[in-house]
């Protein structure tokens, strides 16, 4: 239809960028966040909490899809809301993801200092060699409050184990010293 009014260059770039913007609410839909449940010796996926647990609860993640563009602002609009949460702890699977672009980092950073702010910390499990290099070059930049990274192993879940058992420990270790701080005069 568009020819009929335009050139066709003009018409091919009009086609061209409304498949880009289609494409980019399709990336953004089709990102998935759930909430991983032990349940016995197995797992289960249940919805994410809108708001992270005030008892200092250890929340494991798992997201599904793209996480280019409008996909990391999509995930960005599903991670649980700190809200009143002391000491919270997120261990967020990315198994699968090959690449981040500079909005996934962003959000994730940005995730981090959050948790951070509220005595928390968020780990990224299950990363890939080449996503594990990626983080760590862009991270070297920030201001300290980075995500813990967990490389991912042959075993599945191996990587998010190994997250939640240092994510254990790190709370544990925190506790006890900030219980100590708090009993020294």
């Amino acid at each position: 239809m568009t020819c009929l009014f335009v050139s066709i260059a003009a018409a091919v770039a009009v086609g061209v960028l409304l498949a880009s913007v289609l494409a980019l609410g399709n990336a953004a839909r089709d990102v998935r966040l759930v909430r991983i449940v032990a349940m016995g010796r197995a797992f289960t996926e249940v919805p994410v909490p809108p708001l992270l647990d005030k008892d200092n609860a250890l929340v494991v993640l798992d997201v599904y899809g793209s996480l280019f563009f409008a996909g990391a602002r999509s995930l960005e609009e599903q991670l649980p809301k700190i809200g009143d949460a002391e000491r919270p702890v997120v261990v967020l699977r990315l198994r699968g993801h090959m690449r981040a672009g500079v909005t996934l980092i962003d959000v994730l950073d940005a995730y981090a200092d959050a948790l951070a702010a509220a005595g928390g910390r968020l780990y990224l499990s299950g990363l890939s060699p080449a996503l594990q290099r990626q983080f760590e070059a862009s991270l070297e930049l920030n201001d300290g409050n980075d995500p813990e990274l967990v490389p991912s192993q042959a075993a599945l879940g191996a990587a998010t184990r190994d997250a939640v058992r240092a994510a254990c420990r790190w709370r544990r270790g925190s506790h006890s010293r900030a219980a100590q701080s708090a009993a020294s005069p």
